[in-house]
């Protein structure tokens, strides 16, 4: 029963403050074999709260489809390379 756990297909979502950093993170998770895809969904507008104000900022959103077995592994390399605190 682990074992298919582990095998189940996810989809994580991830942000990213530019075209140019949404391309390099897909990029990167398809090459390490993170991520069996990424899809970048064009410019949205982001509305949080940080550091106790609300701020508004174009991202862009990344799906990426994988494994639950990946994730672990796949977050590390994200918060490593990432250009935000808190991706």
């Amino acid at each position: 029963m682990v074992a298919e756990a582990n095998s189940a297909a996810i989809v994580v979502l991830l942000t990213a403050g530019s075209q140019e950093e949404a391309s390099r993170l897909a990029e990167m998770l398809v090459g390490a074999h993170l991520a069996a895809c990424v899809q970048i969904l064009p410019q949205m507008e982001s509305v949080y709260r940080w550091k106790g104000e609300v701020h508004r900022a174009p991202e862009f959103l990344l799906l990426a489809k994988t494994t639950a077995a990946c994730f672990d592994e796949l977050e590390r390399e994200v918060r490593a390379l990432h250009t935000y605190d808190t991706p």
